[in-house]
């Protein structure tokens, strides 16, 4: 159970930033399905991230949601100083 719970944690945080965060449909000119797919994509990852052994699934959560994070709370600090 918590291999899978490491897959849908890693593969909701590559999709938001992937697709949300650096935009990279765009930029590598990547806007189709399931690229730019919010839906599409994290299905495709998680099947991936079943295969691939479990070290990868953490590295990417660790990864993404790192960023995630830093992005969200450099936006907290900015929004705040600006008031």
């Amino acid at each position: 159970m918590e291999h899978q719970i490491n897959i849908l944690i890693a593969s909701i945080g590559f999709t938001l930033w992937f697709i949300t965060f650096a935009n990279l449909p765009h930029k590598l000119r990547l806007a189709f399905k399931p690229f730019n797919c919010e839906v599409c994509l994290p299905i495709y990852i998680t099947i991936a991230l079943w295969f691939m052994p479990m070290i990868v699934a953490e590295i990417i959560a660790v990864a993404t949601w790192g960023a995630i994070a830093t992005a969200y709370i450099a936006h907290q600090i900015n929004e705040n100083q600006t008031k």
